[in-house]
């Protein structure tokens, strides 16, 4: 959302006129406009005085890119899957060892499959962005462990989660 979109928000929620607003916020009337507009950016003190202004206030949250949160859920659903499926690893070999993937993660994967489903599990559950990659570039995404309705359901997730939408 736009600092303009959310300023006027705030003032149409609160009732308030541009003019109303912008005494209240010791601004002018035709910056608040400008603001609504998008021909002006506020500083994000403007903004928080403006949003106080109209009886609100802003809380910023610092979160992973959308894509991270979102390949994120594809590998806890690949770990479920594998959890109750441990034969998955097997295949997983079967696919290193075809001609169709190819990864420089490859040895990483041979080693954590080498060591069992924990070790593979807690890559993949893991929050810690070093994991990023190899969760990107896994050999259970040749398996087509998670099908399109259940990709649909958690990329669905990940929009709600990017809009602060409960679920």
């Amino acid at each position: 959302m736009s600092p303009g979109t959310l300023i006027r928000s705030a003032r149409q929620a609160s009732r308030l006129s541009q003019r109303g607003l912008a005494e209240l916020a010791e601004t002018s009337g035709p910056t608040v406009a400008a603001y609504e507009a998008g021909t002006k950016d506020p500083r994000t003190s403007t903004l928080l005085r403006l949003l106080a202004a109209a009886g609100w206030d802003i809380q910023l949250v610092a979160r992973r890119p959308a894509a991270d949160r979102f390949r994120d859920l594809l590998a806890a659903a690949v770990a479920e899957k594998i959890a109750t499926d441990p034969a998955l690893l097997d295949r997983a070999i079967q696919v290193m060892d075809g001609d169709v993937w190819r990864s420089a993660y490859e040895q990483q994967w041979r080693a954590l499959i080498a060591a069992g489903t924990v070790a593979v599990i807690g890559v993949l559950t893991s929050p810690h962005p070093d994991t990023l990659a190899l969760k990107a570039d896994s050999p259970f995404t040749m398996l087509g462990l998670v099908g399109d309705d259940e990709r649909q359901r958690l990329l669905a997730e990940t929009r709600a989660a990017s809009l602060g939408v409960a679920r």
